[in-house]
């Protein structure tokens, strides 16, 4: 899919100016179904595209055609119910990708049938991938379920839309302005198409279903690959009346919700899954939002419990567990900054300060209350973690992360690789006099170490 230079509506975010290096364009016949159909294909890579972003066939050793229309076959098109598989790139974080990603499948599920997962042994799958190798192009896929590895493209820095428009092409849908019955809904005025993109507005052998959507995300925008930018290449067509209007949109039309809630309909009774934690994608640290000197309540975000000294225990090693919120002051902590996002936690109950148990870099290692001792396994790293709003909890010392063995009462928080675990931070008031904690000796100024994959951006002091 062409990345947009102007500001469009539509999710497919097509470039609506003539200032693109001209595409090798192929005339090349398709398999759809039993009968072959001839289209002009814009060669990209080893892949022929239709209409800017729809993969139709490649020139891989073992060639292959990747449209199926013949009622036979139709059903190997289509994903079956429940979790579709889906597998992320590391490309795909290395250029910063991933929050938007995940953001646009969260999306999807929230608002309709669908439901994603990481793929494990799937035969079947989608792979997010990047494809970087020309500017201009957005997004890239096949449509519907192809069999096996299903390559859906990426190019940096794309919207939220880009991602849902190329993820409803790989779950069947076409292009909504290039059905068959078009012609009776719109215009297409090639006439103000810029010279060599006129293939772009050709008829796809997708079947009309249903009511004509000129919001759908996967409606081109009114001024799609415009000669001039702002003159309409797509007009509304009622009967004999043309009119300008506004077409296609940056997010799932009410339609389009309908459309998949009906195609996958099986789908909604299996559970929506806390993607960010399923990916395991690394959480992304931005600097603000910093934690103030106070007392707290920490939330585990995922079990909506609170962190607790089991047993209401003032002894040396009593264990950091997980608990329903009770008023004791075993759930209370003190948090005092010791520089750049550091921090020592006191019990309020026991005075004493949370710590990585005998100082270990193991994971597993327990969180324990101990006797202050000066010691970098009693200091933490709150940070922020933006694209969840919440925070992650990283060790001084092992540059581990606060994880949870164990979903329900008495889950023991130990450190662990990654930062899959978000808490969040309910300030109760400022920390009395008498129990004010040793902030201890102050920490140089330092970023903290990198492990589990948080992304670090923090203002330099």
């Amino acid at each position: 899919m062409k990345s947009t230079i102007l500001t469009v509506l539509c999710g497919l975010l097509l470039n609506c100016l003539a200032l693109q290096a001209q595409k090798e364009i192929t005339l090349k016949r398709i398999q759809v179904g039993p009968h072959q159909q001839e289209y002009k294909l814009a060669k990209i890579g080893h892949y022929f595209v239709l209409n800017g972003d729809i993969i139709m066939a490649d020139d891989f050793p073992n060639t292959r055609s990747y449209v199926r229309m013949d009622p036979q076959t139709f059903a190997l098109n289509l994903w079956p119910q429940g979790y579709i598989p889906i597998a992320i790139s590391p490309d795909v974080i290395k250029w910063d990708m991933y929050k938007t990603v995940l953001k646009a499948l969260e999306s999807m599920q929230q608002q309709t049938h669908l439901r994603f997962r990481p793929r494990t042994t799937e035969a079947d799958y989608i792979k997010l991938e990047m494809y970087l190798d020309d500017p201009l192009i957005g997004g890239l896929s096949a449509v519907g379920r192809q069999g096996g590895e299903q390559l859906l493209f990426l190019n940096k820095n794309q919207p939220e839309a880009v991602v849902i428009h190329e993820m409803l092409h790989a779950l069947g849908f076409w292009h909504e302005q290039s059905r068959s019955d078009r012609n009776t809904y719109v215009r297409v005025n090639t006439d103000k198409v810029a010279k060599g993109y006129e293939d772009n507005f050709q008829m796809e052998p997708g079947l009309a279903l249903g009511a004509y959507d000129y919001q759908s995300i996967m409606h081109y925008p009114a001024d799609a690959f415009a000669a001039t930018s702002g003159v309409p290449t797509i007009q509304c067509k009622n009967g004999d009346v043309i009119s300008n209007c506004p077409l296609g949109g940056a997010k799932l039309s009410p339609k389009d919700i309908e459309g998949l809630n009906k195609l996958f309909a099986g789908s909604q009774s299996y559970a929506k899954l806390n993607l960010t934690q399923a990916f395991n994608i690394p959480l992304t640290q931005v600097s603000g939002k910093i934690i103030e000197n106070g007392v707290y309540r920490i939330k585990v975000r995922s079990t909506a419990k609170y962190l607790d000294i089991k047993d209401i225990s003032k002894n040396n090693g009593a264990i950091l567990q997980q608990w329903d919120q009770f008023t004791a002051d075993n759930q209370k902590f003190a948090i005092t900054s010791v520089g750049n996002q550091l921090y020592e936690i006191k019990a309020m109950h026991s005075g004493r300060y949370l710590s990585v148990d005998r100082a270990s870099l193991d994971n597993l290692a327990t969180i324990i209350q101990w006797d202050y001792a000066n010691q970098d396994n009693q200091r933490f790293y709150i940070l922020y973690a933006e694209n969840v709003d919440g925070y992650v909890i990283q060790g001084r010392q092992s540059g581990k992360y606060w994880g949870l063995l164990g979903l329900n009462n008495g889950g023991v928080i130990i450190q662990q690789e990654k930062a899959l675990q978000v808490f969040s931070f309910e300030r109760l008031g400022n920390i009395p006099l008498s129990v004010s904690p040793h902030a201890g000796e102050q920490i140089p100024s330092s970023l903290p170490r990198r492990g589990g994959g948080v992304i670090i951006r923090k203002k330099q002091p």
